[in-house]
């Protein structure tokens, strides 16, 4: 699995409407923290054991070795799955250790956070919302499920 995690606009053009509504009220897709004197967002890039957009859903350990691949291999940022920034630096990106809550919100235990560092300007579109989720943007190899 390879992944890029990617800043993503309130509504990403490939995602449906009815999609992004139903992970935006799951809180999928909303960043977790913003923290204004550093300029900085904490976002969930993948959350085990839930139904991402695409429908698909990870175990924990497939999200670990997301992002561990992401940490050993990447750690750029891009904006609308397009364009290399420099705008936004990836600070931090690791695997909740345990059940824990940010900003009021819960986070489970094996879910892949990454914390985001932006310049002034794109910092002021992340604050508006016009920024609120990242993508990881990632290939994948999938297994339909034989017991259903």
């Amino acid at each position: 699995m390879s992944a890029l995690a990617d800043i993503l606009p309130q509504e990403a053009p490939s995602i449906s409407q009815e999609a992004t509504n139903e992970a935006s009220n799951s809180g999928f897709l909303l960043n977790k923290s913003l923290n204004e004197e550093l300029r900085q967002a904490t976002f969930i890039a993948l959350e085990p054991e839930t139904i991402d957009l695409h429908g698909d859903v990870y175990s924990v350990a497939e999200v670990r070795k997301a992002c561990h691949n992401f940490n050993t291999f990447c750690e750029k940022a891009y904006i609308d799955h397009a364009v290399e920034t420099e705008e936004a630096k990836i600070v931090e990106s690791y695997i909740a250790p345990a059940d824990l809550e940010i900003n009021g919100e819960a986070v489970k235990k094996g879910t892949w956070l990454a914390v985001f560092q932006f310049n002034d300007e794109l910092w002021q579109e992340v604050k508006k919302g016009t920024y609120n989720g990242i993508s990881i943007a990632a290939y994948a190899t999938t297994e339909e499920d034989v017991d259903g």
